[in-house]
């Protein structure tokens, strides 16, 4: 039995959602953006597949985000000494957590220095033990380096709000009922860090939030295919 660490939060008052809103979809779809334009792009895709670990589904996300809090925080802001790297400045990733044919999983997608891979996957499987998620398969996490993160955004973005998704030329495929946050954008890529950076991404996301209450269905655009069990998470296409 693991005890879960103080810093975890019961999901048991949060609330559940069925697409990823318009407002996270916007932020999501300008933090991919926002970390090429910092040189922090996102080219690291883990894929957590919560149906090979012990976690209840409505336990994942509360889970994974404390983790995120506790563990990868920390190590990432301080790299250990064998990879000669000094402090790091701020952590630059999002996530999206999905339920196709009730197969709970998390892609989560980060920049990650070629130095630090393989020291942040030997942990990853302890630190996903130390907040109740225990690896019961090799399918549980997928590893797999990104040269599109483009691609990967639409793919991620599948789940959004059907209206929005129209706007984004992405073909809305729905990815179930989703127990607490459902998606999640490190600091160093919100609104407010590119607003101090005078990033100029803001019109789109005016514009797509206003023309999306007026597309009553959506175009197809990206053939991403749903995810299923066993997948590989680089099944996201181009």
């Amino acid at each position: 039995m693991h005890e879960i660490p103080t810093g975890f939060r019961s999901p048991s008052a949060q609330r559940t959602s069925e697409v990823i809103r318009r407002g996270a979809a916007a932020n999501l779809w300008h933090a991919f953006n926002f970390a090429a334009d910092i040189g922090k792009p996102l080219d690291t895709l883990i894929t957590l597949n919560f149906a090979h670990t012990d976690c209840p589904p409505e336990l994942m996300t509360a889970r994974f985000r404390a983790l995120i809090d506790e563990k990868f925080g920390r190590w990432w802001r301080e790299p250990p000494a064998p990879t000669g790297l000094g402090r790091q400045g701020a952590s630059v990733y999002v996530w999206v957590a999905e339920n196709s044919s009730e197969q709970h999983h998390i892609h989560w997608a980060l920049h990650l220095p070629r130095k630090r891979r393989a020291d942040f996957m030997a942990r990853l499987p302890s630190w996903l033990a130390k907040f109740g998620i225990i690896v019961q398969s090799d399918r549980a996490i997928h590893f797999e380096e990104i040269d599109g993160p483009r691609g990967l955004r639409k793919y991620l973005l599948k789940g959004c709000d059907r209206a929005y998704a129209a706007f984004l030329k992405i073909d809305f495929r729905p990815q179930g009922l989703i127990v607490g946050k459902r998606s999640g954008v490190s600091r160093s890529l919100q609104r407010t860090a590119r607003e101090r950076a005078n990033y100029r991404g803001g019109r789109l996301r005016a514009m797509g939030l206003r023309l999306a209450r007026s597309v009553p269905q959506p175009r197809m655009g990206l053939n991403a295919p749903s995810q299923q069990p066993g997948d590989r998470a680089g099944d996201w296409g181009g």
